[in-house]
């Protein structure tokens, strides 16, 4: 499980398009690998910082874990990258609701 992202990354540098990438991170997760996914979406959140879909599949992937403030951290990001998401803004809503903070989730 992937509770929060590791300190010590490894310098291991994935290759293809940003599609290629978040399908290689959401086969991850899918696999039950929340650590490699990790890797993965950072790796593209740092070579292209600002990737709506990279936070949200990394809110995704933390949702696995126990860091609630991370998750909430990461679909606050996408949502705010990508106001119309009506997915992003969902994931957010249940990530407060999740927290308890039900008037911030109720915004969404």
């Amino acid at each position: 499980m992937a509770a929060q992202p590791p300190e010590d990354l490894p310098s291991v540098f994935f290759v293809g398009s940003a599609g290629d990438v978040l399908a290689r991170g959401l086969a991850c997760i899918e696999a039950g690998d929340h650590g490699q996914a990790e890797l993965i979406i950072k790796q593209l959140i740092d070579a292209r910082p600002g990737h709506p879909e990279a936070c949200n599949l990394r809110g995704i992937n933390a949702m696995k874990g126990n860091n609630a403030a991370f998750v909430v951290r990461c679909f606050t990001e996408a949502s705010s990258l990508n106001l119309p998401s009506a997915d992003y803004a969902a994931n957010l809503g249940r990530a407060l609701g999740a927290e308890q903070r039900w008037r911030e989730a109720a915004r969404f």
